[in-house]
């Protein structure tokens, strides 16, 4: 399949590229047309069934509801022989999210019964395949996700919904594009699947290595352990506190919101910039303008650790450099560590299923969860050796950078789908029809 970018001719003072006209969304090829969603579409919201049943069987199909958006995993089904008033969608209708906070949100490929909250949506056939529907919509989200009506449900608004302008190339011409467009979004499926993979393995292996070492499965089972204070570990190991290898610890400082500024000469590093993994997003720290002398002692230096103590309570990143002095945000706790304890294995330690069991219910508060630094410190954690430490993080990190190579990945991915997906459907690239 090949793609191609129109030719501009002139007309007098205006420049049209050619076979296109001028409409009220702009420059369109002559044979698209533009019409509101209401003129090509008929759609119908869900409705909860009559009967539901929480045991899946060959003649019923699952209740679609916003759990089963959440998890992928139905809880309940439907028989449709006994409830034919029950709005059943197929895989080829398009599914649309009407009520709550993902309203806006489109799919396709389901099959099952529709809950209250959605809608399904079929193309006329005559002008419009469902697909293209799909990705109209898509495109939309923010529109009707931002601008629904409803002071405590929010709901898509409906004269918005049924008056959206949509682009309608011809028939032949919808069916190449979706195609497109579905390729790589397939591929995009494919590396979630993976990302997925390799993040269920990345924890299989943290919990294997910080029970029996770095060693085979097969030589687990030889591994002499010991119970201890986190559970039980190699017999070599020390179960220590982290205020034993703690040097010193430290608040991040507060100072006024007025200080912030994009050209600042101090960036800031907040728990809104690191992920769930301990990676810092050092592009995201916002900067400020600071008096040196004033807050230098806060400064983090290479291998400094932090821990967010507010909020999302516990997860730890190692600061590494940065082109300016960083400073933690007043959320964060920074430890700075002894030479006995690397701090990357301390983090992927804190950041492991076993770590966050254990320092969640360290956390404070009804509403708003805290940690205390004092708690931190007394907070017991595994110790091997610094060798041993550097064969736990060699097999940690090489299951990472694959996980970081499927990310940027995807990073790509979706660039290319946004891009598609805007010139495709405004036809700044044509597909050619053989």
């Amino acid at each position: 399949m090949a793609f191609a970018k129109e030719e501009t001719i002139m007309t007098g003072t205006n420049a049209l590229p050619e076979g296109y006209k001028a409409l009220d969304l702009g420059e369109l090829p002559e044979g698209w047309a533009i019409k509101p969603l209401l003129e090509i579409i008929s759609f119908r919201k869900g409705r909860k069934p009559n009967n539901l049943s929480e045991t899946p069987a060959t003649d019923k199909v699952p209740y679609l509801t916003a759990d089963y958006f959440r998890t992928g995993i139905a809880s309940q089904y439907v028989n449709l022989s006994k409830d034919p008033s029950a709005i059943s969608v197929a895989t080829e209708d398009v599914v649309f999210i009407w009520d709550g906070s993902n309203a806006g949100d489109v799919f396709l490929g389901l099959k099952g019964v529709l809950a209250s909250t959605m809608t399904v949506i079929r193309g006329d056939p005559n002008i419009v395949i469902n697909d293209w529907i799909y990705y109209v919509l898509k495109t939309n989200f923010q529109t009707f996700n931002t601008q629904t009506t409803g002071s405590t449900i929010p709901h898509v608004n409906k004269n918005l919904f049924l008056n959206l302008p949509v682009t309608l190339p011809p028939l032949p011409e919808q069916h190449p594009i979706a195609h497109v467009l579905r390729t790589v979004q397939e591929a995009k499926e494919k590396t979630d699947a993976v990302i997925a993979a390799t993040k269920a393995l990345k924890a299989s292996m943290m919990k294997h290595l910080f029970t029996y070492g770095p060693v085979s499965l097969e030589d687990a089972g030889d591994v002499a352990l010991k119970e201890t204070e986190i559970g039980p570990v190699p017999k070599g190991w020390k179960v220590k506190k982290v205020g034993d290898y703690c040097l010193s610890s430290a608040f991040g400082p507060r100072f006024s919101n007025r200080l912030y500024d994009d050209n600042g000469n101090i960036a800031l590093l907040r728990t809104t910039d690191l992920d769930v993994d301990g990676t810092i997003s050092y592009s995201t720290m916002p900067r400020a303008n600071l008096e040196i002398a004033q807050f230098k002692n806060h400064f983090l230096l290479p291998n400094d650790l932090v821990i967010s103590r507010s909020g999302t309570c516990g997860i730890a990143a190692v600061f590494s450099n940065y082109e300016i002095p960083v400073l933690p945000g007043a959320f964060l706790i920074r430890f700075r560590l002894s030479n006995e304890i690397d701090p990357i294995f301390l983090k992927y330690y804190i950041n492991s299923e076993a770590g966050q069991s254990r320092i969640s219910q360290l956390a404070e508060g009804a509403i708003q969860k805290n940690l205390s630094g004092k708690k931190i410190l007394n907070f017991y954690i595994p110790v091997p050796s610094r060798h041993i430490q550097r064969e736990v993080l060699t097999l940690i990190l090489t299951i990472d950078q694959k996980l970081a190579a499927e990310q940027s990945h995807r990073q790509a991915l979706d660039t290319l789908f946004a891009t598609l997906l805007h010139d495709l459907m405004t036809a700044k690239i044509r597909v050619q029809l053989s």
